[in-house]
């Protein structure tokens, strides 16, 4: 069952980044180094992913976030910064503005500057 989407229903504080797919959300609880966050995909461009099925089973969602790292962003998390996060575990968000709801930990990223420079162009573009 799709769920409806409306990005101004509620305000993202979160953002993570795998290198192909781009999330954003809102920090449920945050003790560092850990935190919970329910997420959703972040659609860029018209027809990037609009109507694409999320995925509901517990296999599909652990395939696709647990024990992966990715680069973030929470203005949270005292001093704002890009960071690394490894997500340990994911379900389907009970609330209806995400698709998942993850736990998970921030990591220290040695090269800040080799970071920044992975990043896509349009989040670039933001940070500097």
């Amino acid at each position: 069952m799709e769920r409806p989407h409306d990005p101004a229903a509620r305000p993202c504080d979160f953002w993570m980044w795998d290198g192909t797919f781009e999330y954003e959300g809102s920090v449920a609880k945050l003790a560092d180094p850990g935190f919970t966050a329910h997420l959703r995909e972040t659609r860029r461009a018209a027809g990037s992913g609009a109507g694409r099925r999320v995925n509901t089973t517990f296999f599909d969602l652990q395939r696709q976030f647990a024990g992966r790292r990715f680069l973030a962003f929470c203005r949270l998390n005292g001093e704002p910064r890009l960071q690394e996060v490894e997500i340990t575990s994911v379900q389907r968000s009970s609330t209806l503005d995400f698709e998942f709801f993850v736990c998970g930990r921030f990591w220290e990223i040695d090269d800040p500057e080799e970071a920044l420079r992975s990043l896509p162009a349009h989040l670039r573009n933001d940070a500097g």
